[in-house]
């Protein structure tokens, strides 16, 4: 009864743990987003002004000031209701990118009904270079997790190829291959380097799979053994 118990205290506290973690990496991602859109119109409003400050009539100086904060709260809440603080970015495809257009097209009739309900009138520009600007940072700061983990995989598959760790050979070049490569790149816990695929389609041999040399079909195997060392 006791070990039972103790065990299910010991999920709980990991599911806390998992839990806390996704909170402060949302935070800090929400914290991202609202410093990008905070950019983003900002420069918007400087480029209709050639970049000059002092040039900026007050009123749009006031305009802004007063459009940011409801802007900066919109985005969190839509990317929230959108579920963009809620993927694994490691992983980010095509999938997290279509939300992130909707996201943003939501978020433009927002815009035009916070422009509607107000006196406020700002530059054509503003709104079409904040939405522009802001759409491009909001989704690189996303994809660059993924870019920088890529590196960093990378990195660390050239130093387990020189520790002398595990050398794999990947057989099949498909949508399934390409995952087990990627999470050999991704993942922290896999000590071994993926170092060549194998397909029986001669239209991929001489490419790259994340980086791997697909080298030819299953006759390769034998030499590709030798070749790469395989383990």
């Amino acid at each position: 009864m006791g070990k039972v118990e103790g065990n299910n205290l010991k999920e709980v506290t990991e599911n806390l743990s998992k839990d806390r973690q996704w909170i402060i990496r949302a935070a800090l991602l929400a914290v991202c987003d609202i410093i990008a859109i905070s950019m983003s119109y900002f420069l918007a409003l400087m480029l209709r002004f050639d970049f000059i400050y002092s040039h900026i009539d007050s009123k749009y100086l006031e305009g802004y000031k007063n459009l940011i904060i409801p802007y900066c709260l919109c985005v969190v809440v839509i990317f929230y209701v959108f579920r963009l603080y809620h993927s694994i970015w490691r992983f980010a495809s095509v999938y997290e990118l279509e939300r992130m257009i909707i996201a943003w097209i939501v978020f433009q009739v927002v815009i035009l009904v916070i422009y509607a309900v107000n006196d406020i009138r700002m530059p054509i520009s503003f709104w079409a270079g904040g939405a522009m600007i802001g759409f491009l940072l909001t989704t690189g700061e996303r994809f660059a997790y993924r870019f920088l983990r890529g590196v960093h995989g990378g990195i660390e598959q050239h130093h387990i190829s020189r520790k002398g760790q595990d050398r794999v050979m990947v057989i099949g070049a498909g949508e399934s291959g390409r995952s087990i490569v990627h999470e050999f790149i991704m993942s922290k816990h896999l000590n071994s380097k993926v170092c060549c695929v194998i397909d029986d389609n001669p239209a991929k041999k001489n490419r790259y799979l994340d980086g791997v040399p697909i080298i030819g079909g299953r006759s390769e195997i034998e030499n590709a053994v030798i070749k790469y060392g395989i383990t």
